[in-house]
């Protein structure tokens, strides 16, 4: 498991930041895998830039190339040794859409080659931010590493009412808590069925051992914070005070383009270029904040980022 939610709240990651997290989940795996990790050890003991010790291993990141780990080498040696025990390791991505920030490095050329080669390995790449999600494979370009290569891809959308319900209770059943239904309700029409913020509100009633009213704002106040913090680590990414007023007026209902315009331009008593503000729109849009409905207009669909804007958060 690669976490790159690690670099959440960083606009650049340097190559050795990398490593040093590849080092890190390939020493949980080989945690483990108690079976299976002198084995490992072994396949991967040739790979230039990595030593093996007792149970663990260590990467080296430089500063020249011919000191630092061959990272696609790691990826064959573990493909090899799984192909060995009739198996498939499975590397997981979680929020890859930060692995795009990484200096120097392309990733997607390491994934295009182990596709390809590597056939003991099988990929699952999540993200969040679905748009930059995108931007990072390019799978849809021609000259990018990926292109062409077949792949599954599964969208989770909010949940009906029904649905929503229906998670709730399986998850509570599987720890022996009893909900009254009126407060799945609640959870539902609070979180309106985002698979996400379900599974949060629902940790914090196990946590409390129930679930009433007062656990349900707590989980929302604290979500919002949390959305809060990934809009302070956008706009470290993209520097610019016209994404607040954009998501302030969202906040109050959908909007054309032309609304979202005019208030940017009122805001700083200027006129600004149609171009910017598509632009503008673009990355939120690309970072899931923002959607766009049926009817062009612009909207705000996690209700916990309209909760942290009425918190002054945003």
């Amino acid at each position: 498991m690669l976490d790159g939610r690690t670099f959440s709240s960083t606009p650049q990651v340097r190559r050795e930041e990398f490593v040093k997290l590849l080092e890190n989940a390939l020493n949980g795996f080989l945690k483990k895998e108690k079976r299976l990790r002198q084995k490992i050890i072994d396949s991967l003991k040739q790979v230039q830039g990595l030593e093996a010790g007792a149970g663990s291993v260590s990467l080296r990141w430089g500063p020249k190339p011919d000191n630092s780990v061959n990272i696609t080498s790691v990826f064959d040696a573990l493909s090899n040794e799984a192909i060995k025990q009739k198996t498939t390791f499975i590397i997981a991505l979680d929020e890859a859409q930060e692995f795009r920030k990484i200096m120097r490095f392309d990733l997607t050329s390491v994934l295009g080659h182990t596709y390809d080669y590597s056939k003991g390995l099988q990929f699952v790449v999540t993200g969040s931010e679905v748009g930059m999600l995108h931007n990072f494979l390019k799978i849809d370009e021609p000259k990018a590493p990926l292109f062409g290569r077949a792949t599954v891809e599964i969208e989770l959308s909010g949940l009906n009412e029904e649905k929503s319900k229906e998670y709730l209770k399986e998850g509570f059943a599987q720890t022996r808590l009893k909900v009254r239904d009126e407060m799945l309700d609640a959870v539902h029409l609070r979180f309106d069925g985002i698979i996400g913020w379900l599974t949060y509100c629902g940790v914090k009633a196990i946590e409390n051992k129930g679930l009433d009213r007062k656990i349900i704002d707590d989980a929302a106040r604290k979500a919002a914070r949390l959305v809060a913090l990934e809009f302070k680590n956008f706009l470290k990414l993209y520097k610019s005070n016209r994404y607040s007023v954009l998501m302030k007026n969202l906040a109050r209902g959908n909007s054309t383009w032309a609304d979202l315009k005019r208030a940017v331009e009122s805001r700083e008593g200027v006129t600004i270029g149609q171009g910017e503000i598509t632009k503008l729109l673009s990355n939120l849009e690309g970072s899931g904040f923002v959607a766009r409905g049926n009817d062009g207009t612009y909207l705000i669909t996690d209700p916990m980022i309209i909760e942290a804007a009425s918190m002054r958060l945003i």
